[in-house]
């Protein structure tokens, strides 16, 4: 994770990877890597400290689960 600090507020980076394993046996068939950010707002004053780290952490796993559905092309 990366924070990234100026006069316009912060924006939290994660750069989360994630791996398909083929089951049995337990081989990885499919990898990806996302870098995905969430920055502050005036509304950062009402929100818990880590509301931006987790919206970052999920916009990164649906990023994820959006290239492997793409890949894979198992889209229901």
């Amino acid at each position: 994770m990366t924070v990234v600090s100026s006069n316009n507020g912060t924006t939290y980076y994660v750069y989360p990877a994630g791996n398909m394993i083929e089951y049995p046996g337990g081989r990885v068939v499919a990898s990806t890597r996302m870098g995905m950010g969430s920055s502050t707002s005036i509304l950062a004053l009402f929100r818990s400290k880590d509301y931006y780290i987790v919206d970052a952490i999920e916009l990164s796993a649906e990023a994820i689960v959006d290239d492997v559905i793409k890949f894979t092309k198992s889209a229901k």
